[in-house]
C-alpha cells in the first residue's frame, strides 16, 4: 500500500500491509446488432476492503506523533484503516451507448450516437474523511455523436458531458481536480 500524507504528497511512503487486502467484484459486457442498430452496455461491480494497518492523517490535528503501521497506537492522527475501501474504486460503474447507421445510395453513411456512463461515489485517500473533501460524488456523463462517412473520409460533430454536470474527479495535496465541462467538437478521419 502506498500511503501518501495529503497535505505533503512528496513524503508518501510505501507499507507491506500486513494482513489480507480484498478486492473482488465481477465485469461484464455486451453488444447487439439488430439490424442497423447497434446496441452496447458494461457493468463492474467492486468491492475492497483494506487489512488493519496505521497511518497518520495530518490534516486532523498536524501531528507528526509516531505512528507505526503495524501497531498504531490508534489515536485522532494514527488511524486504524482495516475495512477501508481501496482509493478511487467506486463500488459501481456502467455505460449504455446506441447508434444507428443510415446508409445512403452511394455508399456513405450517417451514424448518430448517444451514449451514458455512470460513476459511483469512491474515496481519494484511504483516510475516507468527508469533511476534508476526500469523498468524490458520484457523476453521470451523457455524450452524442453524428458521424458521416464518405469513402476514406470520415467527419464526426461530438459533444461530451451535455448536461454539463459539475464534479471533482481526482484531488492531490488538498486539490480538488475538475471533471472535464461540457465540449463539443469536430473530428476529421482519412484513411489510407
Amino acid at each position: 500500500m502506498i500511503v501518501g500524507y495529503p497535505t505533503l504528497p512528496v513524503f508518501g511512503f510505501e507499507i507491506n500491509v500486513p494482513g489480507t487486502t480484498k478486492i473482488y467484484g465481477f465485469e461484464a459486457e455486451a453488444d447487439l446488432k439488430a439490424g442497423n442498430f447497434t446496441f452496447d452496455a458494461g457493468i463492474n461491480v467492486l468491492h475492497s476492503e483494506l487489512a488493519q494497518f496505521y497511518a497518520l492523517d495530518t490534516r486532523t490535528g498536524g501531528s507528526f506523533a509516531p505512528c507505526s503501521p503495524t501497531t498504531g497506537p490508534a489515536t485522532a492522527t494514527c488511524l486504524n484503516l482495516k475495512g477501508r475501501e481501496q482509493t478511487y474504486a467506486p463500488n459501481l460503474t456502467f455505460n449504455l451507448g446506441a447508434s444507428y447507421e443510415h446508409r445512403f445510395a452511394n455508399g456513405d453513411t450517417l451514424t448518430p450516437r448517444v451514449n451514458f456512463g455512470h460513476i459511483a461515489a469512491q474515496w481519494a485517500t484511504l483516510f475516507e474523511n468527508a469533511a476534508q473533501g476526500d469523498r468524490l460524488d458520484a457523476r453521470n456523463i451523457l455524450g452524442a455523436q453524428v458521424a458521416w462517412q464518405h469513402k476514406t473520409w470520415t467527419v464526426t460533430a461530438y459533444g461530451t458531458n451535455l448536461t454539463d454536470q459539475h464534479y471533482v474527479a481526482a484531488l492531490n495535496s488538498g486539490l480538488d481536480f475538475a471533471g472535464p465541462p461540457r465540449q463539443y467538437g469536430v473530428k476529421v478521419l482519412k484513411t489510407f
